[in-house]
């Protein structure tokens, strides 16, 4: 009989316990953000994003805007490619709240001066409304080319794209 009990109590404390241990869990989703847009003379990059993933972000679209980034001197890899190491803080703005992101990327030059190819992570900072509560990050990759349009010798156009892990709490 004691046995019976103590097991009947062993097994309340492990229902217990899995109920609070799944109560504080957050939910995990994939996220996929593209962006398209323009940066200015190294400036400020603004353009549009779409966002699909994620269960409290199932889908939304917006503007994007970060100011100058701050990058590195030139650097090279152990191979002897040139690159440049870059930080920066992006903001999307949606239909259903504001994602603030941080980027760490490294820019590679391509085949043309005018032409970059990035590869990085990225991470979320904060979120409002429907994202608030949101974390996580992944990696990206991006392209920058020099604008057709450009009137300024450093006027690039600009594409990513985000993938990664996202968490509610």
């Amino acid at each position: 009989m004691r046995r019976a009990i103590a097991l009947a109590a062993a097994g309340l404390v492990a229902v217990a316990l899995a109920g609070s241990l799944s109560a504080g869990t957050a939910s995990q989703g994939r996220l996929t953000i593209t962006t398209v847009g323009k940066l200015k003379t190294f400036g400020k990059g603004a353009g549009t994003f779409k966002l699909t993933g994620a269960s409290a972000a199932t889908s939304d679209s917006g503007r994007f805007t970060y100011p100058r980034p701050v990058e590195s001197p030139p650097l090279k890899t152990a191979q002897g490619m040139a690159y440049v190491d870059v930080k920066r803080t992006e903001t999307l703005k949606g239909k259903h709240g504001t994602l603030v992101i941080r980027s760490v990327l490294s820019r590679f030059e391509v085949a043309e001066e005018d032409d970059w190819v990035s590869t990085g992570t990225w991470s979320i900072v904060k979120g409002t409304e429907r994202y608030a509560g949101l974390s996580g990050g992944g990696t990206l990759v991006g392209l920058m080319q020099f604008a057709a349009d450009a009137s300024n010798y450093s006027d690039y156009e600009i594409s990513a794209r985000y993938e990664g892990l996202t968490q509610e709490s």
